[in-house]
Parts: C-alpha cells; structure tokens; sequence
C-alpha cells in the first residue's frame, strides 16, 4: 500500500534544491550552503546504508557542530532511528543509552573518541564508531569521500526515526521513541504554530545541546530555506555577540537561560536586536521574569509546552499574548496547539478543575523503546499521560500546576512545588529552587526548600520564607529552607528533585505518609 505521507528526506531535497546556494549551515568560521549540505548529507546517508545495511539506530554524540546536523539529515535520508546522546551524560548512562537501543553505529568527534571506542567493548550491538577528527573505527570525511551514489531506500513512514532517552529523573531513562510519521507531524505544528513567520536567510542560534530541545527545530529551518547557527556552549555574553553577529532571529531557550541574558543585557544597555523569535520551554517561569524579558527584548517570546513523548509544541503561547499580559496569562502554557487534542483527568485534588495533563496527536511518540510495560502504562484510551498536572481556564488557556509525582499531601492539603517555586523566584536574589515534601511526623509531610542564590546576592531563609508567606496560603510556607551553591540536574537541565528526596526518604518504609 502506498503512504499517503510525505517522504520528509524528499522534501528536503526538494528545499535544498530550492535555496541551494543560501547558507544552510554556520559553526564558527565554517559555513555550508544547501547545495553543500545536500551533497554531503546524501554521502553520508549511502554510506550509513552500506555500514549499517540492517538499518539498526545509530547513536550522535557530538557537541554543537556542522557535521551534527549533516548526520541528523543523513538519518532522515537513510531511513535509520537516529539516538542522540546528551554529551553532559556520565560513561555509565552512555552505555545503558546505546546499550537498551541496540545502536550498531556511533557518530563522534575526537574529543569523544575514547568514550566511544569503550562503549564498543561494552554494548553487545555497538561495532562502528564513526568520528569527526579520526581516532574512531572510521574517519567522518574518509566515510563521506568513498561514498559517491544518491541514497536509496522505500519510505516506511512508521519506521522509527528518534529514539529520544529521558533525563531519568525516577529511574533509567527510557527510549521515547517517535516515528517518521509522528517527526514529520511535530515539524508541522512547529511551523504552524510556533514558528509561524519563519523565512528563508533567517537563523536559529543553537544554544542549547542539538541533542534535546534546540536540535527539535532543525528540520524546521531548513525546510523553511533558513539558516541553522551552532554555537558550542552557552554563556549569555557570547550568545548576545553572536546572535547580533550572525543576524540570528530565533533562538530556542530555558528559564535559567532566560534570566541570565536579560541580565546581560540588562547590564549592556541593549539586547541582540535581530531576534524576533525566541522560544522557551522546559520548565516554568515566574511571569515577573518573563514580563521583565519583554521589557529588555521586545515581544519575542514564544512558550512552548511538551515532553520526550510528546514533542512541544502541544500547547503555544504566542508573542501577541507576552504583550501587556496579566500575571495568570503570563503564568500559563498557552493553547493547544491545532492538531493536538487535550483533556483533563481527575486526580482527586481538592480544585475540581484540576487533572492530569492527558494528550493525543499524531506527534506523540508510539511508545518507549523495547518496554512494552511503561508504554502500557503511559496511555490510555489513545491519549499520553503527560504526569503532569493543570487546568484550563475559560478562555481555552492551560495553566500546568505540578508534577503529579512531585505534589505534596501536607495535612490532607495538596500543595503543588511549582506553585511555592513561582513565589520564591520572585525575590531578586534567587536564581533557581527546589521544593520538596519531607516526612513529618504531625502532618504526613512537610514543605521544604532548597534555594540557589545569584552570583553576587546573599539570600536569607528568612527573607525565602517571607516571599512566600506574603503571596500563599500558609500551609503553603517552606518549613525548612536551605541555601546552597548548586541543585544537582540531569543530562537536559532539569532538576533532580529525587536526589533530594532520598536525603530525606530513603529511611521511610514508604514514600508518602
């Protein structure tokens, strides 16, 4: 039977044949245009085919680069599940990574050679390593320069093509595993929804790893004829530089990131004038901080909600709604985007209005890769149980409350971290906080905080616990707080809340009371 879905490794030979000579590419002082990136991705894409002829997934671990972009579109073309590696990863999760996908093949670079070559002696699969540089079993451009044939392979739109590992924050992380199909369908949304004036020449600045959030847009980009801009690590003074230098207009941030550039900016007296675009997502942000953005770069701010398994954009808050926004629209995640369908499931909190975040779109991952167990348990009735927990409010809007795993029963009384987070980070000397629920003896648990001062500020728990006590309920107040110089985080940035928590449950016979 023939697909009636598009072959996306076509059209992209079809965008790249319409902006061939438009730069494609930009790392450093490299740059390649979309003729170049379409010669090079399809003799890469023939030689996956000659080493890897089963079509097994082949892993990326490679910082921000050129060639990480030319293997992305290689896979796509060679119909093989590409397996990104988050390159903050230690040598034991690489190895459960490669591992539980059955990867055959790695792409590297020299700086990661070592690691590799090890992961080859330890993952049954694993037998080819790939890298940029040399030192692997095979150089990247020796590979390119024997490969000289078009790739050729049938287009199986519901063949794997990402398997996206989570940050394991409650336990091993598992392969989120999207298909052609469901790829193409997440790039249509983007499009539609998210980066809906996109043009060809314009450029989206990577700063976050192409392994996560960022690496998401760049088959956007380039099916739109614009540019993809690498940078290899963020610091908020060179991103600044480079975004006027390389006339980037979008970006795609976190929070923390957020709050650092308009620092920056701030202490500048400017902000990189030709972004007009900049997407944010990955965790919530107090509306002051957002508000405070806009006042710095102008109504450039985009809010995108997803997860691993279902890929933002599901929900979008535009930029016309950054303008002169109350505090309760800033505060939440936007609406559903037009081909996602969202409903709300009772959890049994006290705000009739509240449930858990249930989805259904043909982005939406088919499941985790070689678990059958957790991919029953993540669906019901065809939709996605996002874990988290939110509502929507008249207007169609959708507010995300918690974590289902992270509310805390204090008294018989939910008490939502995010919420607590939200009002810490309204003191000007926060950079980031934890909220946890501790065993008590009296009340079941009780709510705590972990607080992260700004360079430069000194922080009190006191002056914590004011903030709060001045905005929420009091049952809502921290009952401990604790400044400390770091919150330990997974590969993505994410804080691992569980860490914290077995300092303090770890004893318990149970892990609620």
């Amino acid at each position: 039977m023939t697909s009636t879905v598009a072959d996306l490794g076509a059209l992209l030979d079809r965008s790249f044949r319409q902006h061939a000579s438009r730069v494609a590419v930009e790392d450093g002082d490299r740059a390649e245009t979309f003729s170049q990136l379409a010669d090079r991705s399809d003799r890469l894409a023939s030689a996956l085919l000659e080493l890897n002829p089963t079509g097994r997934p082949v892993a990326i671990l490679a910082s921000n680069r050129m060639e990480y972009i030319e293997a992305d579109i290689a896979l796509v073309k060679a119909g093989h599940p590409k397996v990104p590696i988050n390159m903050r990863l230690s040598q034991s999760e690489r190895l459960h990574v490669v591992s539980d996908s059955g990867a055959a093949m790695l792409i590297t670079e020299a700086t990661s050679t070592d690691s590799a070559l090890s992961l080859v002696d330890e993952a049954e699969a694993l037998d080819t390593v790939v890298s940029v540089g040399g030192g692997g079993t095979h150089d990247y451009e020796d590979v390119l320069g024997a490969a000289n044939r078009p790739p050729s392979r049938p287009w199986r739109p519901d063949d794997p093509s990402v398997i996206l590992y989570t940050s394991g924050t409650t336990g091993r992380p598992k392969g989120a595993t999207a298909t052609f199909r469901s790829r193409m369908a997440a790039t249509w949304n983007m499009l539609l929804d998210e980066l809906i004036d996109v043009a060809p020449g314009d450029g989206m600045l990577h700063a976050g790893s192409l392994s996560h959030g960022s690496g998401s847009k760049v088959i956007a980009y380039a099916l739109s004829g614009a540019r993809n801009i690498v940078a290899p690590s963020f610091d908020p003074g060179r991103f600044l530089d480079e975004a006027l230098r390389r006339r980037a207009t979008a970006t795609f941030v976190v929070p923390t990131m957020i709050t650092m550039l308009t620092e920056e900016a701030e202490a500048r007296e400017r902000s990189a004038l030709s972004l007009r675009h900049v997407s944010y997502g990955g965790s919530p942000i107090a509306p002051s901080t957002i508000r405070r953005a806009v006042d710095v770069f102008g109504p450039v701010f985009v809010q995108v909600y997803g997860t691993a398994e279902a890929p933002h954009p599901l929900t979008v808050l535009p930029r016309s709604d950054h303008v002169d926004a109350s505090g309760r629209r800033l505060a939440s995640a936007g609406k559903p985007a037009r081909s996602v369908e969202l409903r709300l499931v009772s959890t049994g909190a006290l705000d009739p209005r509240v449930g858990e975040i249930q989805a259904r779109a043909e982005s939406v991952m088919i499941g985790y890769w070689n678990d059958e167990e957790s991919t029953r348990e993540a669906f019901v009735d065809g939709f996605y149980r996002t874990g988290d927990i939110g509502y929507l409010d008249d207007e169609g809007y959708l507010t995300i409350v918690d974590r289902l795993k992270d509310m805390v029963i204090s008294g018989g009384l939910n008490v939502y971290p995010a919420e607590v987070e939200a009002a810490i980070a309204n003191h000007t000397g926060v950079l980031e906080s934890a909220v946890i629920g501790v065993p008590d003896e009296r009340w079941g648990e009780r709510v705590v905080a972990y607080v992260v001062a700004k360079p430069g500020h000194t922080v009190s728990p006191e002056e914590v616990t004011a903030e709060v006590a001045g905005r929420l309920a009091g049952y809502k107040k921290p009952r401990n707080v604790w400044i400390v110089e770091e919150l330990a985080k997974g590969s993505t940035g994410k804080i691992l809340k569980s860490a914290l928590r077995s300092q303090h449950w770890d004893q318990q016979s149970r892990q609620v009371n």
